[in-house]
């Protein structure tokens, strides 16, 4: 695995975790494959990639607007999607 020599303690607590998913909020990280595959799991499961991104939002104390339109800026398909979905204006 790949990844910048300042993550690799996140990338380590992953691969320990057997996590299935790494998900970052820096935007750098986003490559332009991201979108598709954030489009495929909320396709999978729509009550639980909005759920998570309602966490995501509470756990950085911001509205989930924000989230959203911070997102849009990497993903905006996505984005415009769960904006779509919730109801959510971005």
């Amino acid at each position: 695995m790949q990844n910048d020599a300042k993550d690799r303690h996140v990338l380590a607590t992953a691969a320990r975790a057997k996590a299935a998913y790494l998900v970052t909020y820096s935007l750098r990280h986003f490559p332009k494959a991201a979108g598709a595959f954030l489009n495929r799991l909320y396709a999978k499961n729509p009550e639980r990639a909005v759920k998570t991104l309602y966490e995501q939002a509470a756990d950085i104390r911001m509205p989930i607007a924000v989230h959203l339109k911070s997102l849009h800026l990497a993903v905006p398909a996505f984005a415009e999607l769960i904006a779509r979905d919730t109801g959510t204006t971005i």
